[in-house]
């Protein structure tokens, strides 16, 4: 939940825009924008037509003790 401010995404902090506009789309700063930053997580990480993302959807991005942490994290 967003109430006060914003959330930052990961791209925000890498070095490749510089473009002030474009920047401001890198915040989160409410459900709307959550949802659809989720949406988009969901989309680049999940197999294409899956609804669930799986342990080896996860190693393609981290080590495989990292995707073990975040499964468990992650309820469901």
């Amino acid at each position: 939940m967003v109430q006060n401010g914003f959330l930052s995404t990961l791209d925000e902090k890498l070095p490749t825009s510089t473009d002030e506009d474009e920047a401001t789309t890198l915040q989160i700063r409410d459900e709307c924008e959550a949802k659809s930053s989720a949406k988009k997580i969901f989309l680049n990480v999940a197999g294409e037509g899956s609804k669930y993302i799986y342990l080896v959807d996860l190693k393609r991005f981290m080590k495989d003790e990292s995707v073990l942490k975040t499964m468990q994290l992650i309820k469901g």
